[in-house]
């Protein structure tokens, strides 16, 4: 018998983003906190099927970049640094999950 445990990433395992992170995010991308919020849910479905940062950041700035832009590289590491709070509660269930038992 096969015991699976699926979870998901944002806002399961991670906290939710803090508010301040999306503030600094907006900032970076030069816009108000609102429309980035709006630019950056619309476009995020494809990013996370495996768009490329450089076209969904372009997507969400309504530019262009190229692959290794440095403000792309500045957006990138603080959206990553946005989902990096971990969920104590949902830690403490994934290592009270059921075992396999050893064959």
């Amino acid at each position: 018998m096969t015991t699976w445990m699926l979870l998901d990433y944002g806002e399961v395992i991670s906290l939710p983003q803090p508010p301040e992170d999306v503030t600094a995010m907006a900032v970076l991308a030069d816009l108000d906190t609102e429309t980035f919020l709006d630019r950056y849910w619309r476009h995020r479905d494809l990013y996370d099927r495996g768009r490329p940062s450089h076209a969904y950041w372009g997507d969400v700035l309504d530019r262009g970049f190229s692959e290794g832009d440095p403000l792309v590289a500045a957006l990138d590491a603080a959206d990553t640094a946005s989902w990096s709070r971990l969920d104590p509660a949902s830690l403490e269930a994934i290592r009270r999950r059921p075992r396999r038992p050893a064959r």
